[in-house]
């Protein structure tokens, strides 16, 4: 597995997020583990983190209530190779693409 921590920008909106992609082929118990679960191989699951934050994270991005943090899963999970843990991620950008 690999995680980053990035930070979703809308206008004035900062939400920090922490992302973990899950790889098959780590070691034998976790591929157990994620097979269990019927995880894909490479999917990101994603949470917001922060003081008065709910418990909430999703490997979906459609499943997200908070349209910035859907776009930003979306995004992460499309370009994850090309991002480094503690880069912004700027939903007004994506959006004006």
């Amino acid at each position: 597995m690999e995680a980053k921590l990035f930070e979703v920008k809308d206008g004035l909106t900062f939400i920090t997020v922490l992302a973990v992609r899950m790889l098959k082929g780590q070691n034998y118990q976790e591929n157990h583990l994620l097979s269990k679960a019927e995880c894909q191989d490479g999917i990101v699951m994603m949470t917001r983190i922060g003081r008065g934050l709910n418990d909430e994270a999703h490997y979906d991005p459609c499943t997200w209530s908070d349209r910035n943090v859907a776009k930003a899963h979306k995004y992460i999970a499309t370009h994850w190779s090309s991002l480094a843990s503690g880069d912004m991620i700027d939903v007004e950008f994506i959006l004006a693409r």
